[in-house]
Parts: structure tokens; sequence; C-alpha cells
């Protein structure tokens, strides 16, 4: 090796060395100013119960129509998103949605950036007219007396399966998940923050690309496991053996019968991938005098997450990679840690949306009464 070679190794070693410490220096800079950019809102909503002599009111009773509204907030959120080179340099809008229970009392909060400040509270009143948001960004969920366990939830199968949504619910889901809430301790207090970031639309190609394997009979992978993939390798290993041997006449003949499972699957993709999609995690964080008690509240609240379950499916599973300390943080910063999501608007508002009359958990904090408009 001559010293031309070796100066250049040099210079090479010294370029990747400075673009690494730029791409440190650049993931500070946004952590840093991700947090100084945020701004927290507490929404107030009215129990505003239907009366039975309005007409107007009957759409009301079903808690489907008022979930609905939450799935159309979550559609307006999806055109934040930026195109091009804005979103490679600066990243994607972070949104969160947090239920927070403290002082014996269930609290709902919206943060978002800064330079989002004004669509969001326009989208929130826009929708839900009787809303009254109040700015809170001194809100702090941690105490440091209190012990604290947390836990990311994330997808267990891929994510182009959906979960349970509101639409085939039989009653308010959120209601499983503030009763949960509502049965902490008198000191404790606990955390559900869902944190979202608009995507593209290119995950629905490889939605449609799994569909169409079903309908054609060929194997897809369903599952994000280790051994979930190396089943998959296998059938896939077998299936194209035995199309070579002939067993498999053709790819049209496959589509002459199909098994109820694999109809109800094209059924699921399908549906999933015909809304807007968001990047998504679920984290649950409680904390009390005794870390016992903060242990058995979360596995309440994680317990409450199973109704979203649904067969052929997707459903929820704890990630235990995540080490206490890191989750934590990233849960006080609002930002993303580990592995996330990918959930359409169905299914996040099933997850979160503002109370109604039809969620019955006395705790939760409601506006004492509808705040009217100034006069003209």
């Amino acid at each position: 090796m001559d010293l031309i070679e070796i100066v250049l190794i040099v210079l090479l070693l010294v370029a990747a060395g400075s673009v690494g410490w730029f791409v440190v220096l650049e993931l500070k800079r946004r952590r840093v100013q991700s947090l100084e950019n945020l701004v927290l809102f507490q929404v107030l909503m009215p129990k505003d119960i239907p009366s039975a002599a309005d007409p107007q009111d009957e759409q009301r009773k079903d808690f489907r129509e008022q979930i609905a509204v939450g799935e159309q907030l979550f559609a307006a959120l999806a055109g934040t998103y930026r195109r091009g080179l804005a979103g490679w340099f600066q990243g994607q809008p972070r949104f969160s949605f947090e239920l927070i229970a403290k002082g014996g009392k269930i609290l709902f909060y919206v943060g978002a950036p800064r330079q989002y400040r004004d669509y969001v509270e326009k989208q929130i009143q826009g929708f839900y007219p009787d809303a009254h948001l109040e700015p809170n960004d001194g809100f702090v969920t941690f105490a440091e007396e209190l012990h604290t366990t947390a836990v990311v939830l994330r997808q267990e199968k891929q994510y182009f399966l959906p979960f349970k949504t509101y639409k085939t619910a039989e009653s308010e889901p959120l209601n499983g998940i503030t009763n949960a809430m509502e049965k902490l301790g008198e000191h404790a207090r606990a955390s559900i923050q869902i944190l979202v970031e608009p995507r593209s639309d290119r995950w629905r190609v490889r939605a449609a690309q799994a569909a169409r394997a079903v309908a054609e009979g060929r194997p897809i992978l369903t599952e994000t496991s280790i051994f979930g993939k190396a089943l998959y390798t296998v059938s896939s290993l077998f299936h194209a053996v035995s199309r070579n041997t002939g067993e498999h006449t053709s790819t049209s003949n496959a589509h002459l019968y199909r098994t109820p499972i694999q109809e109800q699957l094209m059924k699921l993709m399908q549906e999933k991938a015909s809304k807007v999609g968001f990047w998504a995690q679920v984290r649950i964080a409680t904390m009390a005098e005794q870390e016992v008690e903060a242990e058995s509240a979360l596995a309440n609240l994680v317990q409450s997450f199973a109704q979203y379950t649904l067969g052929e499916g997707n459903k929820f599973h704890e990630l235990s990679s995540i080490g206490r300390e890191r989750l934590a943080t990233a849960i006080a910063l609002r930002e993303f840690v580990g592995p996330r999501s990918l959930m359409n608007t169905e299914e996040l508002a099933s997850l979160y949306h503002f109370p109604n009359f039809h969620i019955e958990t006395p705790t939760i904090m409601w506006l004492p009464a509808k705040i009217l408009p100034p006069p003209v």
C-alpha cells in the first residue's frame, strides 16, 4: 500500500466520521426543537345527552356516529403530510393523543407542533363545535416520588391486517379503557399516549399485493415474529416446488375457489387499505407509590386493549425490548422509540376520540356547560 492509498483511506474515514457526527448533531437538534415546538391542549367536552324529543339527536344515540367524527379528525390531520424534499429534511409532523388519569380525574389531551397549532385547533373545533381547548404546555406526566412502569403496544401481525374497530364493536370501546383507569389508587397516575405521524400512500401498494397473493392462492407473510417469518419462507418454498411439479395447474384456477379464511383475509386487507394511514405507537405508563401497584395497574390497562383483537386480523402485544427509562423519556418528549405500527383512521379513532355521553366512567372531566360564542 503506497502513500496515496493511505491518504485516501484516511480521508474517507474522516469524511465518514464527519457525516456520522453531522447526523448525530442533526438528530439532537431535531429532538430539542421538537420538544420546544410542542403545544399541548386539554380538550373538554360537555356531557350532552340527546333529547328523545329531538329527531336530530337520533343519530347521536349510536356511539358509532360519535366515533366517526373522530375518524374525520384523523383524516384531516393526514393532510399535513410533507412531500418531497420538505418531508426528507424536516420529517413529518408528529401528533400526540393522550388519556391522563391524575388526581382522581381522567383528562383528554392533544399535542401538536407549534406551527400546526392553529390548524389543529380549527380542525378540532370544526368537528367538535362544543369542544373547549385549554393550552397546557406545562403539563408533567411523571412524578419523581412515584414508581413508574411503562410499555409499548405494537401490532402483532403485518400492518396490512387490521384491528377490530368501532364499526363492529358492540359498545363504546373507550369505556373499557377509562374504566380500567378509574380503578387506580388515590395517589396513582396513568398515561395512555398514542403518537401518530402521517404516512404516504405507498403502504397501500404492498397491501394490494398481499390481497392479490391471497386471491391467487399464494402464501403471504402475516406474522412479524422470527418463527412466523421462518414458517412463511418454508411455505413459500413448498408452494414454488408444488407449482413446478404440476400440483398447481395455473394461477387462474386458484381464483375458482377460495377458502373462507382466504376470503376473510382479502376483505380485511382491502378494508384496511381503503383509508389513509399513519405511523402510530401506543404507549402506556402507570405511576404509584408502590411498584407492585404500578405493575398491577399497567397490566389492567394493557388487558383493556384486548378488545381490539380481530380473529384473522391483528392484535396488540407488548414490546419487552425497550428499557423503562428510555421509554419514559420518549413518552415525556413525545417521540417514537422502537418499532412502530401502521394504523388507518378508523383504527385510530377506535383507540382515541373525545368523550361522549356513551362513556359512563364517572371520573372523566367534562366541561361544566357549553361555552357560547361572544355576541357579534
